[in-house]
Order: structure tokens, then sequence, then C-alpha cells
């Protein structure tokens, strides 16, 4: 004679679980980005290289000389032109029937020469900072942006090979 027992598992409700699993997938989305912000700053080529030469002016700097730079640029000019203004008005234009291309063409000129005063002020005031430089911070200064270009160099032959397109070497 055999005595069977059986055991009763006591399930947890339905709303529980569903909960875990949610929380369960966000902290996998939140390592997800950690984990991929992390090997984009400290991948083989380490933090992206400034996309252009002008920015790499600026970020050869140390941090207190870019601010010197800003701060006399704005005095020089006033405040940065409000970009989010000028969205804001390209898009109502947008939205207008039927359009009319000549106010947009108003909006753009006006964002245009807006961005120019800006980056005029910004070189104007970067020329007077490197002016200023003893030659031994110039000489400092010129080695960490050919450091920087040799950098955005590598990067941007990585991305040709990358993609596999061998004739963007002879188009630029």
């Amino acid at each position: 004679m055999t005595t069977e027992t059986t055991v009763s598992v006591r399930r947890s409700p339905l709303w529980i679980r569903i909960l875990l699993g949610v929380s369960l997938a966000l902290n996998l989305a939140v390592a997800g980005l950690v984990v991929g912000a992390g090997l984009r700053l400290i991948g083989p080529y380490g933090p992206p290289a400034p996309h252009t030469f002008g920015g790499a002016l600026i970020r050869a700097l140390p941090h207190d000389d870019r601010r010197e730079i800003g701060f006399r640029a704005r005095d020089s000019l006033g405040p940065r032109p409000d970009y989010g203004a000028g969205a804001a008005k390209l898009i109502t234009a947008l939205r207008i029937t039927p359009f009319d291309a000549a106010a947009v063409e108003v909006i753009l000129n006006a964002q245009s020469a807006g961005r120019a005063a800006w980056s005029k002020a910004l070189q104007d005031s970067w020329l007077i900072h490197v002016s200023d430089m003893s030659e031994n911070e110039r000489l400092g200064y010129a080695q960490r942006l050919e450091e920087a270009e040799k950098k955005r160099a590598e990067l941007r032959d990585y991305s040709r090979r990358k993609d596999g397109d061998k004739d963007k070497d002879r188009r630029d």
C-alpha cells in the first residue's frame, strides 16, 4: 500500500508575473544602452572625432579657454540666435497651403545669416585667443590639433573600409 502525498505549489498572481517581466525587460534595455554607450566611447577607435576641422579647433583647447572664446564672441555679437524659434517658423511656413517658397527662403536666409554671424564672431574670438598665446602654448595647441586630425582621418578611413566603398577616396 502506497500513500501519495501531493505538495501544492502556490503560484504568484498573474499581475505580479507580468510586472516582473516588464521590470526585467526595462532592466535589460537600460543595461544594453549603458553597454552600447560604453563601447562607443571605449571601442577600438575611442570616442568619435569631430566631424569638421573647425570643431577640432575649439575642442583642442582647454575647457576654460573654450569658455573664454564663447564669452568673448557672445559679448561682441550678443546672444546666439534662437534656433528653436526659427525651426518653429519654418515648420509653420511648411504647413501653409498653398506653399510659399519665398517665405520659406526668407526664414532659411535669416537662419543662415544668424549662423554665419555667430560663426564669424567665434572665429574672431578664437583668432584673438590664439594670438595671445605664448609660442610654447601655440606649439602645444598645434600638436593637439594634428593629433585630432589624424584621429579624424583614421575614423574616416575606417568608415570607408567598413562600408566597402572604395570610390569615396576619389570623391574627397
